[in-house]
């Protein structure tokens, strides 16, 4: 499923990790929150999460205050088993690895939704591979160093620390801090890769520890089933409506159209996106806005077609809610893409 930017999207007890560095660098945690429209409050709350919208407010104010490019890898350095929940006492209590990465496959979206595992074992390889759900590219290397900082940072706690060199392929071009994941990976990683993937040797595991606790196990899966069924309906409506507006490339439907598709009257989807915190207008600007960033990629794409493709009467109509989100015009971003700074 495509997050949209109001769903329901990352747990706060990320937040709080993200909080708890600031602070200690010296920035007042109410400023972040501030930016990211987050109350405070939502802190407290067990099991509460923030969207997508204020989750890269949160991300992009805390790298430019902090100024710190690497913010990611340092936060998932931080990232222990108890800081995933549920989740992480799940993976504590499995009684294999295999066990332990197949739930965090299922369930990892009951912490950020933003991001897809796949997991598999080859040639005495165990290989993560992540799929990152989100446009935006500050916040795409974001997801994907996050994760993997965590995971190494999991494995070393439930291992130890390990010093055995591993293989890392990423999507992103070579960030500016590229000489922290040596440090932190103990590999020089591939960068404009066609995946992200981290591969690690099955010796690295050899002392895994796992309390294999079958009730303890079935306690924990059983509370992210419940987390899992309660996000999927809270964003159920969301990505049916996302969905419904791909259908037809070239021509984005109605409001009162998606409400028919949906057996709903126009006012009541209206009112039922509003208590989920979104509108219909909001995820079509969304949506165009992502289909657009994908299009502009292919130099074959004039950008009157790619107006066309969204749904627009003429390309100067696109040019500027193109510029509206994202302070470029179609042209200037294309050209950044195409010419990414190393």
């Amino acid at each position: 499923m495509t997050e949209t930017h109001s769903a329901k999207t990352a747990s706060v007890d990320y937040v709080a990790v993200l909080l708890q560095y600031a602070e200690q660098q010296g920035l007042k945690a109410e400023q972040l929150l501030d930016s990211a429209d987050i109350d405070s409050a939502m802190l407290t709350v067990s099991n509460s999460y923030i969207s997508t919208s204020q989750y890269q407010r949160l991300v992009e104010q805390a790298v430019v205050l902090l100024d710190e490019p690497a913010l990611a890898l340092k936060l998932g350095q931080r990232q222990h088993l108890a800081t995933h929940g549920a989740l992480g006492y799940a993976i504590m209590s499995s009684s294999s690895l295999e066990q332990a990465l197949q739930l965090i496959r299922r369930f990892i979206c009951t912490r950020n939704r933003l991001i897809h595992f796949n997991f598999f074992l080859d040639d005495h390889q165990a290989v993560t591979q992540i799929e990152v759900k989100h446009p935006i590219d500050a916040l795409y290397r974001h997801c994907v160093e996050l994760a993997f900082s965590s995971m190494i940072t999991v494995s070393n706690s439930l291992a130890g620390k390990q010093h055995q060199p591993c293989q890392l392929t990423l999507c992103y071009p070579r960030p500016a801090h590229h000489k922290i994941y040596q440090q932190l990976f103990h590999t020089t990683p591939q960068f404009n890769a066609e995946i992200n993937e981290i591969r690690l040797p099955m010796a690295w595991f050899k002392g895994v520890n796992l309390v294999g606790n079958p009730l303890f196990a079935q306690f924990a899966q059983q509370q992210c089933e419940e987390l899992l069924a309660i996000l999927d309906t809270q964003n159920d409506l969301q990505d049916q409506v996302h969905s419904l507006l791909t259908h037809t490339p070239g021509y984005m439907p109605s409001q009162e159209e998606v409400a028919k598709q949906l057996g709903l009257s126009s006012r009541s989807l209206s009112r039922q996106l509003a208590q989920r915190n979104t509108s219909f207008q909001k995820i079509l600007n969304h949506q165009r806005q992502k289909l657009a960033m994908g299009y502009l990629c292919n130099r074959d794409r004039s950008i009157e077609e790619v107006a066309y493709l969204l749904g627009y009467e003429s390309p100067p109509n696109f040019t500027r809610a193109f510029k509206r989100w994202t302070g470029l015009t179609p042209m200037k971003y294309r050209q950044q893409h195409n010419n990414p700074k190393k």
